[in-house]
């Protein structure tokens, strides 16, 4: 909830915040990935309160992409981002969505 009340941020600047290094948080990529997504989809995406009864789509195409990129599915990965984001922030999308899932060690749980 405190990520998804903060400010939004350029998916370049919340890139470049993050320091890649093992030590890295994957909490700070899962922020910085939220409060940059939407400027990738060309709109604030839609997120319902936590707990509520039904997802957005918004919440089911971030959930799956997380979930196939924890398995490592990539392909799947590329097709969910250019399904949704636009071309010019697809690769800064894909970084953001690898280190969330722990691309440096840490694991996403949904």
């Amino acid at each position: 909830m405190r990520c998804r009340a903060s400010a939004r941020v350029d998916v370049s600047e919340a890139c470049n915040l993050l320091c890649v290094d093992e030590t890295q948080s994957e909490h700070r990529f899962e922020e910085a990935l939220l409060r940059s997504l939407h400027q990738g989809v060309g709109r604030k995406p839609r997120f319902f309160a936590v707990g509520a009864a039904e997802e957005s789509f918004d919440e089911r195409w971030l959930l799956q992409v997380l979930t196939v990129a924890q398995q490592g599915d990539m392909a799947s990965v590329e097709f969910l981002v250019r399904s949704r984001v636009n071309k010019t922030m697809q690769r800064s999308i894909r970084f953001l969505i690898r280190g969330a899932v722990g691309r440096f060690g840490g694991r996403f749980t949904l």
